[in-house]
């Protein structure tokens, strides 16, 4: 259980509990209640002010302002958890050193690192556990004549754990392997720009239909910045910092593995192109990053990307209208594919020019 304790951060004295995981509808009934009267439809600054867990001292790694989405996140993984795995959870936040709510959402996800030595809650019983079990190997000879505290002392000096109301929790795997799978990285995914430019033009000239100019990738990155301000003021408050992936229903699994999306443009090799910043938890499959590139490419055609090009973005003489998506000539690639492409293509151009 999670439920947290949400405030306007111009009136932290009175706020609303909202229980995690949300659903949309919930959370607008929350915002909506923290809004000043008569102000609903306005961009609401709120924050935590308190928490509420079943796992003991969770409240001490939850920060005033941690995102919601986040903590939705882990409101659903905490759903899921058995009474063993929210032993293991809550003696693994005991025994590491948790910065923050991303560490705490690793840590979820590594409980597979842990053991639990069932009914185990006092140094004796860990000792005589440890004798009989085998994990401590003594002859059973000397088993009479042990001081099984200080067996337990032994072991505990050379081995990470936590005593919890379940039991002993100790600490059984620290792979290089399992921390890089569980580290936040950055994936980028290109997809070529289609920007058009609606010149100024005074009453009784032709009209701007007449006048539309398609350019290049090349010409587009002149306006660079212009369409990067554009794509600021595009976001939405209920996206936060997972932006377009609050959308993303097709794989709860995936949804949780990828943090967040967020497109952008940017120049590469003298062009300017569409790209959508993702970060993910660990490595990406084929099957998933096929499920990703649908998604974006549906964004782009039918969702963020169709309301966007219809925005015209001022420029001095015009208007530009930039589309991320072109039912001809649209693809989209992993960045290194792209750029590997294109380097083959350079250097088969060189070599065929020698």
């Amino acid at each position: 259980m999670l439920k947290v304790l949400v405030s306007n951060v111009r009136d932290k004295a009175h706020g609303e509990w909202l229980s995690l995981p949300f659903n949309t509808g919930e959370k607008l009934a929350v915002f909506e209640k923290l809004t000043p009267h008569g102000e609903f439809g306005t961009t609401v600054a709120i924050c935590i002010t308190d928490v509420q867990s079943s796992i003991p001292d969770l409240k001490r790694y939850i920060h005033e302002h941690d995102s919601l989405e986040q903590l939705d996140i882990l409101g659903s993984k905490l759903e899921k958890m058995s009474d063993r795995d929210a032993a293991i959870f809550s003696a693994a936040l005991e025994m590491e050193v948790v910065k923050g709510l991303e560490d705490v959402l690793r840590l979820a996800d590594s409980l597979g690192n842990y053991e639990l030595f069932p009914d185990i809650t006092t140094a004796k019983e860990l000792g005589v556990y440890l004798v009989e079990s085998g994990k401590v190997e003594i002859p059973k000879s000397a088993w009479p004549y042990l001081d099984y505290e200080r067996v337990a002392v032994e072991y505990e000096a050379n081995n990470a754990g936590a005593y919890t109301s379940l039991g002993y929790v100790v600490k059984t795997s620290d792979s290089l392997e399992q921390t890089i799978a569980n580290e936040k990285q950055t994936l980028k995914f290109f997809s070529p720009l289609f920007v058009k430019i609606y010149p100024s033009y005074e009453y009784g000239e032709c009209g701007a239909d007449d006048m539309l100019e398609e350019l290049s990738p090349a010409e587009a990155l002149y306006y660079m910045d212009e369409i990067l301000e554009a794509i600021e003021k595009e976001k939405l408050p209920d996206e936060g910092q997972r932006g377009l992936m609050v959308y993303f229903d097709r794989d709860k699994a995936l949804a949780e593995k990828v943090y967040s999306a967020h497109p952008t443009v940017e120049e590469y090799n003298g062009e300017l192109w569409g790209v959508m910043v993702v970060e993910v938890y660990g490595e990406l499959t084929e099957s998933e990053m096929s499920i990703l590139t649908d998604y974006f490419t549906g964004q782009y055609s039918d969702g963020w990307g169709e309301g966007f090009e219809q925005r015209g973005i001022k420029i001095h003489g015009g208007e530009l209208y930039v589309s991320f998506w072109d039912s001809k000539d649209f693809f989209i690639k992993p960045e290194q594919e792209l750029k590997q492409g294109a380097e083959q293509n350079f250097n088969g151009q060189t070599m065929g020019g020698m």
